[in-house]
């Protein structure tokens, strides 16, 4: 009899938790680089749902590793600093665009071409993984001229 509560509890428990909501994934894009670049940054929209959530990683094939950056003013100068995790608050979104918040491509295979796809898999503390196809844009782009979202569950 408790094992068998046990069981049922552990079952309970192990369906709660990979139900999590994805968060919904805006306007995902990476600005376009030369074949020699070895660097390049992605950004997206990262909505929640009913419950906060946290990035904390993500990985692509194009690129050696990905890590969560921002950007910050030191002693007069713009820098980049590597961040553990990205909190996303209940109800809430974060928007990662250039000058600020963004995914930093380090090691890239190769040059990313205009209007090509890019797959990046974030990987959320509760929602787990999720896929999302990235369009590449014009190194002048500031930002994706549609809106709509991209993503699957991995």
């Amino acid at each position: 009899m408790a094992r068998t509560a046990l069981a049922t509890l552990l079952l309970a428990l192990s369906c709660t938790a990979s139900a999590a909501e994805a968060p919904k994934l805006v306007d995902p894009w990476i600005r376009a680089t030369p074949p020699q670049v070895m660097t390049g940054a992605a950004y997206v929209t990262i909505q929640s749902g009913d419950a906060a959530d946290k990035l904390t990683g993500a990985k692509t094939s194009v690129a050696a590793k990905v890590e969560i950056h921002t950007t910050m003013q030191q002693g007069g100068v713009m820098k980049m600093m590597p961040m553990d995790s990205l909190a996303v608050p209940a109800h809430g979104a974060v928007k990662l665009a250039p000058g600020g918040q963004h995914l930093m491509l380090i090691g890239l295979k190769r040059g990313l071409t205009p209007g090509e796809t890019v797959t990046i898999t974030l990987q959320f503390e509760h929602a787990g993984a999720v896929d999302v196809a990235f369009p590449v844009l014009d190194a002048r782009a500031s930002e994706p001229e549609h809106h709509g979202d991209q993503m699957s569950r991995h």
